[in-house]
């Protein structure tokens, strides 16, 4: 921080601090601002609802975060198939956190391949990606962005994306 103080610092991720914080025997609240007294300015983008991090702590450490002045970017990670129940589930407790600290500057809907019943891989379709985009527009509408992901859809695919809610293209 000291050798190149204008460089953007996105740390952590919300399950690595609820580690941190664990291991140190501390509050989450305390190791974020710790670690931002250290020079992170930001926590890395993450899913809502990581097999590594609940969503209660994954909720937990964005809200502290938020409190502490911090920015963040919600992702959502769904694999062909997933029930609508989850995405909505996901969705909503993003919007909630959003309605109170207002701390989210992005939010990324992804869409992965998923193991089938032969033991091979369901690719999600350009309509699976764009249908999960434009609701998380229409749900999300107090998130200024929402992006495409670079990382899992291709060119002709990206530029669907701005069509169909996205305003932002990020890896």
């Amino acid at each position: 921080r000291r050798s190149f103080p204008s460089l953007w610092i996105e740390g952590l991720s919300a399950a690595e601090i609820v580690a941190l914080a664990t291991g140190c025997g501390l509050e989450v609240r305390e190791t974020i601002a710790r670690l931002r007294g250290a020079g992170m300015d930001a926590i890395a983008g993450e899913t809502v609802a990581q097999p590594r991090c609940s969503t209660e702590e994954w909720l937990a450490v964005h809200r502290a975060a938020h409190e502490l002045g911090m920015q963040t970017v919600a992702a959502m990670a769904s694999a062909v198939g997933t029930a609508s129940v989850t995405l909505v589930d996901c969705l909503q407790a993003v919007r909630q956190l959003q309605e109170e600290t207002g701390g989210f500057v992005a939010f990324v809907p992804q869409c992965f391949p998923s193991r089938n019943a032969t033991g091979g891989w369901d690719e999600p379709t350009a309509v699976e990606q764009m249908k999960t985009l434009a609701v998380a527009r229409i749900f999300l509408d107090n998130i200024e962005n929402i992006q495409v992901s670079a990382a899992v859809q291709n060119l002709k695919v990206l530029q669907m994306g701005l069509r169909f809610g996205g305003n932002d293209v990020g890896s």
